[in-house]
């Protein structure tokens, strides 16, 4: 709702009469002058509402021309029109129920083609063995080991996956059940899994043009035990946490990008790497939104450097000064002028909290590595077996253009896989881009 007009035209009466009359005194507060030109008035700025010190205001509990003032003369300086909160409108989203459907049965079926398409130009990081056993190969590696991971299920439990795998000719043999252990504990995957995050999720590039994306973090539960405040509590035991920060597109709930850190790791120091990492892998980013954990002037430079809308609500200590940051000075203004606008734009943030529900209630909370590295690995592999479901709902949904995998052995049926279109890039690649 803007400004009442009878408001505005008293506020900028005020204005015109005392061009200095609004003045910067603290933080959230200004002083007002009087229209007779005795005295002033201080407003403050309360960041859900304003108040006033007038009469006026404290008998009606309205937006006063002292207000306004504030709101007018703030307007003119970033070129907003200002308006008063209104909080009540809810909005509510449709959902494609049949292609809903669609997706929910063939999800099962469709996996196992599209994670081999996804991991089977991958090479070793290991150079090949010149005596010995020869090793599997290492996209089958990386193959169990999603598959186990996206299972929840034991390595041995999970054996009779590789066997379907194997019958459907996905796998040349069925490889030992260990195999997806041997592979989560070696440190030099964790790089290569962390980029299969963005890869996984990388057809869906196609639906996200411009994509608004949502950051945040959250822990996954591991079976190893920490000690907390033995000094005062004595020998308790508490679950070790670890934590999770992603950038998921709020359109398609895809995971573009994920960091695997410890959990005392603060949110706000990731916010460039989260977004650097998801434009080099090849997203088209319009808006970025994240809470106020990431709240920092060097972040809405990062974003307006790149031509990227950043949306991050201000603290109530927060003060206008821009310190060199032009862009948090302007978002600064336009969440206490225009904060429906603003609000509006940032709305978009819960829908990272909906991809961490459905990872962890897809593919459970808990990790069940006791291996430090391994830990992390398979933490990255629940994502991209997150993001391989969302790739096949988007099929459904929206058609994604699919290349085709040979005859499925079972089916006799063409299996479409999104993933044949990109290319895994090693980091030799990256530098010579």
């Amino acid at each position: 709702m803007k400004l009442p007009e009878l408001t505005r035209i008293k506020a900028d009466r005020l204005l015109s009469k005392f061009p200095d009359a609004v003045k910067y005194v603290g933080e959230g507060e200004f002083s007002v002058s009087s229209e007779s030109g005795h005295g002033s008035y201080r407003v403050m700025d309360k960041i859900d509402t304003w108040t006033c010190e007038c009469r006026y205001f404290q008998e009606e509990e309205e937006t006063c021309k002292h207000i306004a003032a504030v709101m007018l003369n703030l307007e003119r300086q970033i070129g907003v029109t200002a308006e008063i909160v209104d909080r009540d409108a809810k909005v509510s989203y449709p959902q494609n129920w049949e292609a809903y459907d669609l997706a929910q049965m063939a999800e099962l079926r469709l996996f196992d083609p599209l994670l081999l398409g996804l991991v089977e130009s991958i090479e070793d990081p290991q150079p090949a063995r010149s005596t010995g056993r020869p090793r599997t190969e290492f996209s089958t590696d990386l193959f169990c080991a999603v598959r186990k991971v996206a299972s929840m299920y034991s390595c041995r439990r999970s054996y009779g996956f590789l066997e379907t795998a194997h019958e459907k000719k996905y796998l040349d043999s069925t490889p030992n059940y260990s195999i997806s252990s041997r592979l989560l504990i070696r440190e030099d995957v964790t790089p290569i899994l962390k980029e299969l995050v963005s890869l996984s999720a990388l057809p869906l590039a196609a639906v996200e043009e411009y994509a608004t994306v949502a950051i945040d973090s959250s822990g996954f539960r591991t079976n190893s035990y920490g000690f907390y405040c033995q000094e005062k509590h004595g020998p308790s035991r508490r679950n070790v946490w670890l934590k999770a920060s992603l950038l998921a597109g709020c359109k398609t709930h895809g995971v573009f990008r994920a960091l695997e850190t410890q959990n005392n790791v603060a949110d706000g120091t990731l916010f460039q790497e989260l977004l650097g990492g998801a434009i080099q892998a090849g997203f088209d980013i319009g808006k970025a939104t994240a809470d106020k954990a990431y709240l920092s002037r060097a972040n809405y430079n990062y974003g307006s450097e790149l031509g990227i809308s950043v949306f991050i609500p201000f603290k109530s200590d927060s003060i206008a000064m821009a310190k060199g940051s032009p862009a948090w000075k302007k978002m600064y203004h336009l969440f206490h002028l225009k904060r429906d606008e603003f609000d509006e734009e940032y709305h978009p943030r819960s829908n990272v909290e909906s991809v961490f529900s459905a990872i962890k209630m897809k593919f459970g909370e808990t990790i069940k590595s006791k291996n430090p590295t391994a830990q992390v690995n398979e933490a990255y592999c629940k994502i991209i077996a997150y993001n391989i479901t969302v790739v096949i709902h988007e099929m459904f949904e929206h058609g994604l253009e699919s290349h085709l995998l040979p005859i499925d052995n079972l089916t006799g049926n063409n299996v479409p896989n999104p993933y044949r279109q990109y290319k895994y890039l090693t980091e030799f690649d990256k530098a010579n881009l």
